[in-house]
Parts: C-alpha cells; structure tokens; sequence
C-alpha cells in the first residue's frame, strides 16, 4: 500500500508547538518564536554561562521549532547558536555524534531537526490516510514531549553496556565515565565524550573506521500490536548503526520512530519492513 497523498508540514508554522510552562522554557519558547518569525537576524546566540539542564532545555526547544542549532567556542565559553537553517547546515553544523546522548530516563537515542523533520512527515501523512489518530499522537506527545527520538540503546541496554564496561575496567570506574565509553564506542568517537555538556560533547577525534554515520534511511509507517495495545512508528533502515551496536555486542535493532499510541506504547515486537502499513518515499521524507 503506497502513499498517495503529498505532505502538509510547513517548517515555519508554530502554532501548534506548545509552550512549556516552566519559566525558563517559556522565555526560552518565547524568544525563539520571536527569531524565528521576524527573519531580521541570521544567528541567535545563548550565553555561555547555561547550566546543562538548561542547554538541554535551548536544544530540544529549537528542535521543536525545527530552528537549526550548534554548539560554539571552547569551555568556558562554549554558547549555543540558533539559526534559521537545520543543524548541520552552517559552518561548524552539529554531526550525527553531537546529537546521540543519553536522555534523562537513561536510554542512548538520535535526536535532531532530521529526526524531527522526518517524525513530523511521517505523522502528517500517516493521520491524513487515517492511519494515525489525533489521540495516538498527543500520547506521545504527552510522554516525549513535542521532540522525536530514534532509540540505540533502551534503559536495560544501557545499563548493561555499562555494567560490562566497568567490569573490564582495571579499576572501580565511576557510573558516568562508563558510560562515556559506551557512547565513544557506540558512535567512533576516539575521545570520551563529556556528558557534563550533553547533548552536544566536545569531540576531541573520530574513529573514521567505526563510526556510526547519519546514514538511517525512512521506509514506511509501521503498525505493531500487542493485547488491546498499538504503536504506529516510522520503519527506519540504520545500517551503521546496527554496526555499532555489534561493537557492543548486542544484535541488530529494528530502528524506527514512534509517531503514536493507544494505550500503552508497544515494546520487544518486530518493527521492521514486514509492519509496514503505508510505504513512503524517503526522499520526500528527508528533504
């Protein structure tokens, strides 16, 4: 079953981007907007003083807005920068490395303006073919907030990466330093990451043989179901980075992003190309 109907998705729309409630997020929210629709600036710049939840809070929010956005300078002077193109695109752009982090609720994920783009085509297109409910859709919202996400590694998987890695270690290595390993291995980068600065680490050098590449690849909208629950997602093809994940010795993962749920999201079932409910044209997707 093929999609015959175009994209709706207007880059510069915000009106159905809500606000955060929190003070900081608000402001954040309102001075973004304020950017991004006047057009008489070419760079937002944040200070460089942010605490790390803050600089967070600046990433995900531009994300949102698919506003583009990288991280500048060297510590202590290291500031965000918001443009009007998507990361990536001016010099000096965030890679696919800046943008894999560990969330707060510890899983490793892919997050950036790409992921959203794609997320919000593939949701757009999915509701308008009746796939996809208003209501599926806002509970994930709800649960993510308005940013989409590819996971690499769930919660256990981290974990697990992590217990590993201190147990090799010649000596007691502290929770997060493991952790920064994990993600050297898992994206090739040859330096430990520094999660104090997460999502956007300094990256000192790349492992140009293991690196995990920004290479993942749209199929189709997926269905999955499991007792009176039901996932719909984006079916991703990720070759490099099923190639990382047998560096740490796990299997290869059905990558995808989940656009929707009802009831309860859907775990540990198959989301490959055999759940394919609507087929899409990566590019259109992606461009």
């Amino acid at each position: 079953m093929s999609a015959d109907k175009t994209v709706a998705y207007d880059p510069n729309e915000v009106d159905d981007i809500d606000r955060p409630t929190d003070k900081f997020g608000g402001a954040t929210y309102d001075k973004l907007v304020a950017f991004k629709t006047s057009g008489t600036e070419a760079e937002l710049a944040f200070p460089a003083n942010l605490k790390p939840g803050e600089r967070r809070r600046v990433h995900a929010i531009a994300e949102s807005l698919c506003l583009g956005h990288e991280s500048r300078g060297k510590k202590p002077n290291r500031r965000i920068v918001v443009t009007h193109g998507a990361a990536g695109e001016s010099d000096g752009g965030a890679t696919v490395f800046e943008s894999v982090s560990l969330t707060r609720a510890r899983y490793v994920a892919l997050e950036g303006p790409a992921v959203n783009r794609a997320a919000v085509r593939a949701a757009t297109v999915a509701q308008e073919t009746g796939l996809l409910s208003a209501a599926a859709a806002a509970a994930r919202a709800k649960r993510d907030g308005p940013a989409y996400h590819i996971t690499l590694l769930s919660k256990a998987d981290t974990e697990a990466a992590v217990a590993l890695v201190r147990e090799k270690a010649d000596s007691e290595l502290a929770w997060h330093d493991a952790m920064a390993a994990v993600l050297d291995k898992l994206t090739g980068r040859a330096e430990p990451a520094d999660l104090a600065s997460a999502p956007d680490p300094e990256l000192e050098g790349i492992d140009v043989d293991c690196v995990l590449a920004d290479d993942w690849m749209p199929r189709g909208i997926g269905k999955a179901c499991e007792a009176d629950n039901t996932t719909w997602f984006l079916v991703l093809d990720w070759p490099s980075a099923n190639d990382a994940l047998a560096r740490l010795g796990f299997p290869a993962h059905d990558f995808h992003i989940t656009l929707g749920f009802a009831d309860k999201d859907v775990h540990g079932v198959t989301k490959d190309a055999s759940t394919i409910q609507v087929e899409l044209d990566a590019d259109e997707i992606l461009a």
